[in-house]
């Protein structure tokens, strides 16, 4: 069924009013609504929040800023260039609000005219790379006489940047949020002001996990040989780990900057010591009588002491991170992990509001073997996601809507999010095959118990047995699921080898059954053209295609949507894979 589209104006081709209304009339008789959604016909409104260099704003307080020594807390005042204030730059449609709207007595102008474009992709080709290429766009606003030129003095260098869509003729107040993007830059001309946009997923890129470092002072706070150094951070179980050093004379050691569930083994060249006893901070631990060739724990803060030097290397099995937070406690699994890193430390996180729980709550679901990860170095939110999603096939993404979403690659058997029909749908467009081809997997391996430090002999006790030892030289150990005939059908066949982060062996062997159905068939992407919702939650949605029989697509194939981008609300082009 067709829908009848509209445009929004004065009263036209001519009438006789008291006074300018709005009004709508008919111009066009467009596709099947139900394809569109209500993207058609709408309007669109511009939020932005950049900081304006002319201006400051005041922090103030009841105490001195930044130290100081007083007999009495003294106020104090401090200014920033660049005070953030809410503006409406833009509309599809000008006009000026009345004073219960939000904003309220304000001109926007209807300078919204030029095209919004914007595109994100998961991963190009055929295997997935979990960090996914982001977001990027922009937005043309067409302004030939310089109304908007006050835009160019400010910095729009990261400013938030919300585009919200409603009915033409209704408050602005009742528009509904459908972007929520970041800024990147202001180009302009004599015509034109355009806004770079990219998603928010820039902040997990430019975060650092937890941005903890050892300040070297002495205690808790580590010698002066490890200052600026990172603290190590680890979340669920983890194997073979090299603890930090913090006190030579006291022979203390951190496992993680958080509190840990459990200390599994400790181990001196791999011969285990023996567990004495646990206390509930660092002074209660450093007063302690530890006995030689045995362990004390302080799980509350994540350290270890030695009752005797080390000969060889000390290395810790544990379970990690046992905080509380965001009402979540001892993350294990993937899903979880990552919302961990995501929302937990550092001082650029993202809030629970930011989670895409739908995605979350599936990737529980599909994804509920325990893992764990252990990060030493300095690294970055997205960098830690890319490490924990890489073991299942996984993506990380955050969306337009401005929502972190995980997922992972599957076979596309779920109800589609989106029915296209051929050829009514894709107007003069076709399905166009992608550049992207690959042979299917003949093997796939997934890692399992990784061992964060490998030991040759020169690090292990002569007591170790040779098995142990062999296990100890070892990186991972791998579960595997292979497909004999491959070879021989495709030259190109690949084996490849995943780090799985799985504890468990029986998990990674799932999980390494799964990938090799997934990806034991040869693959494809293709691009479609259609018209539908440019701000719709397809990503990693499965999308049914009815109607086109050629290459054996038998009239219904089901896809995974990996990538969408549009330059007008009438059509978008997604990228499909299947």
């Amino acid at each position: 069924m067709a829908s009848t589209i509209y445009l929004t104006g004065l009263p036209g081709p001519s009438g006789t009013v008291d006074y300018p209304a709005l009004t709508q009339f008919p111009v066009d008789v467009g596709a099947d609504a139900v394809d569109l959604q209500s993207a058609r016909g709408l309007s669109y409104l511009l939020r932005a929040a950049p900081p304006d260099p002319s201006t400051n704003f005041v922090l103030s307080g009841g105490a001195p800023y930044p130290s100081g020594m007083t007999d009495w807390p003294t106020p104090f005042q401090v200014e920033w260039p660049g005070a953030r204030t809410v503006i409406y730059p833009a509309a599809s449609l000008g006009r000026s609000t009345v004073p219960d709207d939000t904003p309220a007595n304000t001109y926007v102008p209807g300078k919204l005219n030029g095209p919004i474009n914007y595109g994100i992709s998961l991963f190009d080709g055929i295997e997935p790379s979990p960090n996914g290429k982001g977001g990027v766009g922009a937005i043309t606003l067409i302004d030939p006489d310089g109304e908007l030129d006050g835009l160019t003095q400010l910095a729009w260098d990261g400013a938030s940047l919300d585009i919200l869509r409603g009915d033409p003729l209704a408050a602005f107040s009742t528009f509904e949020t459908v972007g929520r993007l970041t800024t990147n830059g202001l180009l302009y001309d004599q015509r034109r002001k355009e806004i770079r946009l990219r998603d928010l997923g820039w902040q997990l890129a430019a975060a650092e996990l937890h941005g903890l470092r050892y300040g070297g002072t002495g205690g808790a706070d580590g010698d002066a040989s490890i200052a600026g150094q990172m603290k190590p951070y680890a979340v669920g179980p983890v194997y073979n780990c090299e603890p930090t050093q913090l006190s030579a004379a006291l022979l203390i050691f951190q496992l993680s900057c958080s509190s840990i569930l459990a200390v599994d083994g400790v181990r001196d060249g791999g011969v285990p010591l023996a567990f004495d006893a646990d206390y509930p901070d660092w002074t209660a631990l450093a007063a302690a009588a530890v006995p030689a060739s045995t362990y004390a724990t302080c799980l509350a803060q994540g350290l270890i002491r030695l009752g005797s030097a080390v000969v060889y290397t000390l290395t810790v099995d544990l379970r990690g991170d046992n905080d509380t937070i965001n009402d979540q406690a001892y993350p294990s699994t993937r899903g979880q992990i990552a919302r961990r890193i995501a929302t937990g430390r550092g001082t650029i996180a993202l809030s629970d509001a930011q989670i895409d729980f739908a995605a979350l709550n599936y990737m529980e679901q599909e994804q509920a073997g325990t893992v764990g990860f252990y990060f030493k170095d300095a690294i970055t939110k997205a960098e830690a996601l890319t490490e924990v999603m890489v073991g299942c096939l996984g993506w990380w993404a955050v969306r337009a809507n401005g929502l972190l979403a995980l997922g992972f690659l599957e076979e596309p058997t779920r109800s589609p999010a989106l029915t296209i029909q051929y050829p009514e749908d894709f107007g003069s467009s076709e399905p166009q095959m992608m550049q992207t081809y690959q042979a299917p997997r003949r093997a796939t391996y997934v890692g399992w118990q990784r061992n964060y430090t490998p030991q040759d002999p020169s690090r292990l006790a002569g007591s170790v047995d040779a098995a142990a030892a062999l296990l100890y030289r070892g990186t991972e150990r791998f579960a595997s699921s292979s497909d004999g005939f491959q070879a021989s059908l495709w030259p190109t066949a690949a084996a490849v080898y995943v780090s799985g982060g799985f504890s468990q062996e029986v998990a990674a062997h799932a999980e390494a059954a799964r990938q090799q159905r997934v990806m034991g068939i040869r693959r494809e992407r293709w691009r479609v053209t259609v018209p539908c919702d440019p701000f719709a939650n397809l990503l990693g949605k499965v999308i049914q295609i009815y109607g086109f029989t050629r290459y054996g697509w038998g009239g219904a194939r089901k896809f995974i949507c990996v990538g969408m981008s549009f330059a007008s609300s009438k059509s978008v082009a997604l990228d499909l894979w299947g």
